[in-house]
């Protein structure tokens, strides 16, 4: 079909798909830490491994590497090195081990590790990010991808089997509904 009507199934296929898409995102539960996104393209991230425990490097890069299934091809992450920074640095994301009593103002008494994108709080675009893993607790993927989620961009869910439940949850691999926000927020970068 060509000419005009050719030009209606293709829009009437592209709103198809649309809604498709909506109706899955709304399906999930899923959300966003602000209005703020990341830069469309490659971001770094490195690792001060100084009090990282045995086997916690490894597992950074995997959660990285399940963070850049997710959002690609817009956002992705790339590994820069190792680092003795402590906290946020301007155009990185920092992964480190400290423990809650170093931290107080920022990690909760009993949490695992805390992860926000930086500058926060921001309403536009997001430069950089840290993570914090108090080194007293195992290594354990579900947190890494917990704290990496926010990096990302994801807030907290209500729902048990979603990696961004505020407790952890097990898993070794991102859930649906933490899929559909890491999706929706690198479509959304700007």
């Amino acid at each position: 079909m060509g000419g005009r009507w050719g030009a209606y199934a293709r829009r009437g296929r592209v709103v198809a798909m649309l809604l498709a898409l909506v109706f899955v995102l709304a399906a999930c539960d899923f959300r966003v830490l602000s209005p703020a996104r990341w830069g469309c393209g490659t971001h770094s991230y490195v690792v001060n491994p100084t009090r990282a425990p045995k086997g916690a490097v490894a597992t950074v890069h995997e959660a990285f590497r399940q963070l850049n299934l997710a959002s690609a091809p817009t956002v992705q992450w790339r590994y820069a090195g190792t680092t003795t920074a402590d906290g946020a640095r301007s155009g990185l994301v920092v992964v480190t081990w400290r423990p809650q009593n170093e931290v107080p103002g920022i990690m909760a008494p009993g949490a695992y590790g805390v992860g926000a994108p930086q500058p926060w709080p921001n309403n536009t675009k997001w430069t950089g990010g840290v993570v914090i893993i108090d080194p007293r607790y195992p290594v354990k993927l579900d947190v890494m991808l917990h704290e990496v989620g926010h990096v990302a961009g994801l807030g907290h869910v209500r729902d048990r089997n979603e990696v961004m439940y505020p407790l952890p949850t097990g898993k070794s691999h991102y859930m649906p509904g933490d899929l559909s926000g890491l999706r929706a927020l690198a479509l959304e970068c700007k």
